[in-house]
């Protein structure tokens, strides 16, 4: 049972990690984002009907949690190239571009190791990865809330300034 829980938790990890990329993008709402997710859960929802049904194992459905995988980043690639000529991107967007490279070639050596390997490898690179990104987003939210903090302190001053006499 364990070994099914990482593989399932494997397979639920694109899911959450599509809803934060798409809450970055202005186009949120595109079509494209559902399509991604329906992908993913019809993955899901096929992988575990075929392990209950004892017809393929889970380990055999790894290949289609891979191709969602690249199919996910395939899709960010062109959100961001389209975000990218449409609007202008702001610092916040230039750093999850980065980050979200580098999550990329981290997962593609992770599946590259997990082939080459005849499945040996553990997911430690992208795992990291990620890890990284979460810290990465946390330390650029916190600046950015210090600088709200700080334009929001200027404005009271100039409030108080603008109401009271010399």
């Amino acid at each position: 049972f364990p070994a099914y829980l990482s593989f399932i938790s494997l397979m639920l990890l694109p899911i959450s990690f599509i809803y934060f990329v798409k809450s970055l993008h202005k186009d949120s709402e595109a079509k494209i984002w559902y399509v991604l997710l329906g992908v993913n859960y019809v993955n899901i929802i096929v992988s575990l009907t075929l392990q209950i049904l004892n017809i393929k194992d889970l380990r055999e459905m790894l290949v289609c949690t891979h191709i969602c995988a690249v199919l996910m980043f395939v899709v960010f690639a062109v959100q961001m190239i389209r975000e990218a000529i449409l609007y202008k991107i702001s610092r916040t967007m230039k750093l999850n571009i980065v980050c979200i490279l580098v999550v990329v070639a981290c997962l593609m050596v992770d599946v590259v190791n997990y082939y080459i390997s005849d499945g040996m490898m553990s997911g430690s690179t992208a795992n990291l990865a990620f890890l990284i990104y979460i810290i990465v987003v946390g330390i650029n939210a916190v600046y950015e809330n210090r600088q709200l903090i700080e334009k929001g302190r200027k404005a009271s001053m100039y409030e108080k300034m603008a109401y009271t006499d010399k």
